[in-house]
């Protein structure tokens, strides 16, 4: 029992230090402070909260809006046979 208490800490742990990364990641590192305070003095905001599943959610969104790829089609440069 006592093994699995360790093993509970242990993950407990890792999950802090990983949410706790996650805090210091810029959402978007291309993006200077100053730019980010810029456009929320212009929308009259005092923060911004965006989360890695709305990010992800947007690209896949985004994603779904792009051409189906024509069968046969290779990029340039790759091997095709036959």
């Amino acid at each position: 029992m006592s093994d699995v208490r360790e093993l509970l800490r242990r993950t407990a742990e890792i999950a802090a230090d990983y949410v706790e990364s996650l805090d210091e990641r810029p959402v978007f590192p291309d993006v200077t402070p100053e730019q980010l305070r810029e456009v929320l003095e212009r929308y009259g905001l005092e923060r911004l909260e965006a989360s890695e599943r709305d990010l992800l959610h947007g690209a896949a969104l985004e994603a779904a809006k792009l051409p189906e790829p024509v069968e046969g089609d290779a990029p340039p440069g790759a091997y095709t046979c036959c």
